[in-house]
């Protein structure tokens, strides 16, 4: 990903937070020039930036390290990962990848990691969740009962 998309990308994270730039660039300890270039894609962040607007947008380190392409910190993340924590991973984006799931909010793992249905960049709400959901029961009527 370009430094661009990367900033695009973080805006619109800093957005879904509620936090202005200046906000954002207090909680982070940088100027709010620094982070506005960063936004605008003038200017790249380091690894350890990135980390600390990962914890301030309450998004994982992994998620924003993807999000800006640092390809070769993700490689060694994942080789230091035990087979529990790969496990996990997997079974985490199984649970987040079923629509049904997702909606409904009943998954611990997806509660415990504070993934909400998201779309078109806003959160849903419960009740846009669960209108979301029937609106799908319409659509595929043959998919209410779980696959065995």
């Amino acid at each position: 990903m370009n430094k661009r998309d990367l900033g695009i990308s973080l805006k619109q994270l800093r957005k879904s937070k509620g936090l202005t730039i200046q906000e954002l660039a207090t909680k982070i300890g940088i100027s709010q020039p620094y982070l506005s270039q960063i936004e605008a894609g003038s200017r790249s962040a380091s690894k350890e930036l990135l980390g600390k607007i990962a914890e301030a947008v309450d998004v994982s380190y992994f998620d924003l390290l993807k999000i800006a392409g640092h390809n070769d910190l993700i490689e060694l993340y994942l080789a230091h990962q035990t087979d529990a924590e790969r496990q996990s991973s997997t079974e985490l984006l199984k649970a987040a990848t079923d629509l049904k799931v997702l909606l409904e909010q009943t998954n611990i793992s997806l509660k415990a990691e504070n993934i909400k249905p998201v779309f078109n960049g806003y959160e849903l709400t419960a009740d846009e969740a669960a209108r979301a959901l029937a609106m799908l029961y319409i659509l595929f009527p043959h998919y209410k009962e779980p696959k065995s």
